[in-house]
């Protein structure tokens, strides 16, 4: 072949190029989603999945994780200023109180909530000789005993006076405390004897209970039924300017609950292996636990379980002014995202 025949050639060759390039579609780069989450609640799995199994990618999105300690509701200002775009949710007191103060961050899907043969985040957990001793075993036991009720404003808090309101008490009727603030305050208040009954999230309700210093006694769905526990959350702002990043994002989310459904309660190989990653505990450790928690509503929010959680919260005196609980949520996103789900199915 002669130079002349090779220089066509290339000239032919990179016309073809660009041609090429001048007719491909073009591939938008993926938008970018600040999410916080607290990788020691189990609760949070549907994003951790939606996460590792490449969820998020395939609806083009960036989902950028940071991970906090304690409790969601710390996330509300982050949300309202936009440093944060999505964030779990539990609707403690702050919640509702945030629409007063000037924010507006909504509930855009549930995350997780109670259901029967799944195992509930929460229990009320009476000390291991008490229940040997059958000393507790029915709501009228509980009077007179030694209970610690956890942060004020906290989902545990009301667990467990919800519990004393089912056996027909108040705080006035035990020996009542809220000094509690950590899972290690929990273990060391059985440890010295210190407390009689409490509530306890998961993983610690249950290493309470195989290390034998309390017992396992009442779930969230034994006293709260159909009880939704966590959200998803994003501010207004970040709604009306990003719906259709936001029905992406839900899209992944209802996948990945989606496969946490399958398992019926059950821990498979691949659930069992995110949440030991996510919470850097070893998977025989997780394994303790009888089951992830439930996620199967679809990401229906239950709007009658979030207009008692702030009801409870007026009674506490810890929600001034109540909100109507209809402008707290923005379901929307998530019926346009059960369409696109939908269909990718078929």
């Amino acid at each position: 072949m002669t130079r002349s025949h090779r220089a066509f050639l290339a000239l032919v060759s990179a016309c073809v190029m660009l041609m090429l390039t001048r007719i491909a579609p073009a591939v938008a780069a993926p938008d970018v989603v600040n999410v916080a989450v607290n990788p020691d609640v189990i609760d949070n799995l549907p994003i951790f999945i939606a996460a590792d199994r490449g969820y998020f990618t395939q609806q083009n999105l960036d989902v950028r994780i940071t991970k906090i300690p304690g409790s969601s509701l710390s996330q509300l200002p982050s949300l309202a200023r936009g440093s944060i775009d999505i964030a779990p949710m539990a609707l403690g007191p702050a919640f509702f109180n945030q629409f007063t103060a000037g924010f507006d961050v909504k509930l855009v899907a549930s995350l997780s909530g109670s259901h029967p043969g799944w195992n509930d985040g929460t229990w009320v957990m009476v000390r291991q000789d008490l229940w040997d001793a059958g000393k507790v075993r029915k709501l009228s036991d509980l009077k007179g005993r030694i209970i610690d009720g956890y942060v004020p404003g906290a989902p545990p808090n009301m667990l467990i006076k919800q519990t004393l309101a089912k056996a027909g008490m108040t705080t006035s009727d035990v020996i009542y405390s809220e000094r509690m603030k950590s899972a290690a305050d929990a273990l060391v208040s059985y440890m010295n004897k210190a407390v009689e009954v409490t509530p306890a999230f998961e993983p610690m309700a249950t290493q309470l209970d195989r290390q034998h210093l309390a017992h396992k006694w009442l779930s969230v769905h034994d006293v709260i039924p159909d009880y939704q526990g966590s959200f998803l959350a994003a501010s207004s702002a970040f709604v009306q300017s990003h719906r259709d990043v936001v029905k992406r994002f839900l899209v992944a989310i209802l996948r990945a609950q989606r496969d946490i459904d399958r398992s019926s309660g059950k821990w498979t190989p691949m659930i069992l292996s995110e949440v030991a990653k996510w919470s850097e505990q070893p998977e025989a450790t997780i394994a303790q636990i009888p089951g992830p928690s439930y996620s199967g509503d679809d990401g229906s929010i239950n709007q009658a379980s979030v207009e008692r959680q702030q009801a409870f919260w007026v009674t506490q005196g810890l929600v001034k002014t109540p909100v109507a609980v209809g402008t707290t949520m923005d379901a929307s996103m998530l019926e346009d995202a059960r369409k696109q789900f939908r269909t990718e199915r078929l």
